[in-house]
Parts: C-alpha cells; structure tokens; sequence
C-alpha cells in the first residue's frame, strides 16, 4: 500500500470524435430544414393576402350623428364637419350621374343594335315599305298578332315581326346573295322563278309539305290564282328559303 501513488490529476477518457462530427452534422441539417420552413411559411402567408383593390379605395362614409359626436368631443371643428359632409354629397351626386351615363349609354347601345337590323331588312325586302305588297301585308298581320299577344308597339316589335316572317337576318342576306349569283349564272335575263312554266312551274323547288299548303290556299282564294304577284312572291321566297336550307324535294 505504502508503495501506492495517488494522484491528483483528472483521468482523461478517450471521446469518439466521429459521434461529435454526426452530431454536428445533424444539427446543421435541422438548421437547413428549420430555415426552409420558415420560407415556406413566408411563401404561403404572400399568398394568403388578399389581392390590392385596382383602384383607389373609396373613402369611408362618416355619418352626421358620427361628425356631429366628434365636434362635441373636440375632435374635429365645425367646418371640418360641414367640409366632409359637402365632399360626401358631392360623391353622391357623381355616383348617381355616372350611373345615369353608363344606363342611356347601353340604351343608345341596343338601340342602335336594332335600327341597324331594322335598316337591314328594309335593304334586303325593300317591299316591306311598299303599301299593299305582299311582303308588307305579312309583316302588318304578324305585328298585329305580337300586339294581340300583349307585345308592345315600337321598333323591337316591328323588327321580331321581320324576323319571324322572314327569318334571321343573316339567312336572309345568304338567301338573297344566293339567289342574285343564281340569276347572272342563268344570263342575268331577270325572269321571276316563281312564275308558272307549263301549268305547275311553280311547284319547282317546294317540299312537298310546302306545295300542299299553297294548293290549299289556292282553293281558299287566299291568292286570285297562280298568276297571283302576291303569290308568286310569296312561292319565291319560299323556294329561296329553301336553297339557303338546302330542303327543296
């Protein structure tokens, strides 16, 4: 025992450096992820603001009991008061008109849309302005069966009777451009289709749902005969009708 050293000196243990580098190692990797986390987060709450208004944001409307509450607490004068009450009535009074403007504009809009149909179907059935014409008798008893109807009088009732004589106007304007290329390939010589060839020429070109209807108005008398220009026109058009259709037997 007597030849027994103490020493006073700490005992060094060994320490694995590889388990302190792993360990350094995966605290830089929770570093990493903690800091992509954050970006991330960043990112979703950009996203999550509610988009900047286009224009100016309109100024809050101050009621007077609010003003007035403000004056007597010293908050605001007087002629602050009376100054934003002016401002506010002036909004009111731009707003109302500039609603006014945009309503006539649209109104003019439609208006317009129509006249230019209007003026379309008077170009392509200059007839409809003729008194006592078929075209213009079709579309009087039409009117008087939209008014009947509980339909008011006025442009857009005149032209929906245009329209459901005649059809669209579109088709109309194929019809007739179909009909003037058939004329200058037959020679431009002019000559009405619709007029009777060897008895029953008008019948050319008519389903023959179409051609039993005209023989029953024939026997009515709605027509004076064949010969009838009421008739021969209302047969063309018909027939015209059904070129743009292609539904002719």
């Amino acid at each position: 025992m007597a030849d027994e050293q103490l020493s006073l000196e700490p005992e060094v243990t060994e320490v694995d450096t590889s388990e302190v580098d792993q360990l350094r190692t995966d605290m830089e990797a929770l570093q990493t992820q903690l800091q992509s986390t954050r970006l991330e987060n960043a990112r979703l709450e950009e996203r999550a603001k509610p988009p900047a208004p286009a224009g100016p944001t309109p100024e809050p409307v101050i009621t007077r009991a609010q003003l007035q509450a403000a004056v007597d607490e010293g908050t605001i004068t007087q002629d602050l008061m009376n100054e934003a009450l002016e401002k506010q009535a002036e909004a009111r009074v731009l707003a109302n008109v500039t609603e006014q403007v945009n309503v006539q504009t649209a109104q003019h809009a439609h208006l317009q849309k129509l006249q230019n149909q209007f003026d379309s179907y008077l170009t392509l059935k200059p007839d409809v302005k003729v008194d006592g014409s078929a075209d213009r008798l079709l579309v009087q008893k039409e009117i008087e069966v939209l008014v009947g109807m509980g339909q008011e009088y006025n442009l857009q009732t005149e032209l929906l009777a245009m329209r459901n004589v005649f059809g669209p106007v579109d088709r109309v304007q194929e019809t007739t451009r179909l009909r003037r290329e058939s004329t200058q390939e037959a020679g431009g010589g002019g000559e009405d289709p619709a007029a009777p060839s060897g008895g029953n020429g008008w019948r050319k070109g008519l389903t023959s749902g179409q051609v039993k209807e005209f023989e029953r108005q024939l026997a009515r008398t709605v027509y004076q005969s064949e010969d009838d220009k009421f008739f021969q026109k209302v047969v063309l058009r018909a027939r015209t009708d059904n070129v743009s259709k292609g539904a002719a037997a």
